[in-house]
């Protein structure tokens, strides 16, 4: 976190000319990290909802990232999983459906939240870089489904982005740099040690 916070710091500031799309990353970035160090992350949130001139695609990048980041309502959620269905943005959709997932468990309705689980892992095969990256989908349906009493659906999710992570780590012939994939990304180990038996989770 304190590397992370360090890049963040050298960033230059929001409003160059051509980087809507680069500064939109690095307020999200900043939201994302205060909230994994128990920080508000409103100030950054709010930043980053006030960006003007953004295009289409861009904005609802701006939607799911956002969602993803604090607890909506489900009902809120529809009309942005509908708009991102019809656009066929798929990587989007994922994050939005796990997005939609959390709300809805957090509104006391398993039934969608499992839905919503089991369709953004279909959309495993698809990510939006700028806002997720590819194991999240596993590790993040698998707690929903883990929560909603499916162990063994969500045991299958966690073994199966376990072993995603560990072919990736055939590329990496560095073995600082294999240790930095399967260990120093946290998602990576979290479904590592999942995997391997161990239910003490760690909260993002």
């Amino acid at each position: 976190h304190a590397d992370a916070a360090a890049c963040l710091d050298r960033h230059p500031a929001p409003g160059r000319p051509g980087q809507r799309l680069t500064d939109l990353g690095w307020q999200l970035a900043r939201a994302r990290l205060a909230s994994v160090r128990g920080e508000d992350p409103s100030p950054w949130l709010a930043a980053a909802a006030s960006a003007t001139g953004l295009p289409p695609g861009l904005q609802l990048q701006r939607r799911v990232a956002m969602a993803s980041l604090q607890t909506p309502a489900h009902g809120e959620l529809a009309p942005l999983l509908d708009q991102l269905r019809e656009r066929g943005m798929r990587g989007l959709q994922r994050t939005a459906e796990i997005a939609a997932a959390r709300a809805a468990l957090a509104g006391g309705q398993p039934g969608p939240a499992l839905a919503h689980a089991r369709t953004a892992l279909a959309l495993a095969g698809h990510v939006d870089a700028w806002i997720d990256e590819p194991a999240s989908v596993w590790l993040d349906a698998a707690d929903v489904l883990s929560a909603c009493g499916r162990a063994d659906e969500a045991a299958s999710a966690v073994a199966t982005g376990a072993a995603w992570v560990t072919r990736g780590a055939a590329m990496w012939e560095d073995p600082a740099h294999r240790a930095a994939w399967l260990d120093g990304n946290p998602v990576h180990r979290r479904l590592l040690q999942w995997h391997a038996g161990s239910r003490t989770r760690p909260a993002r």
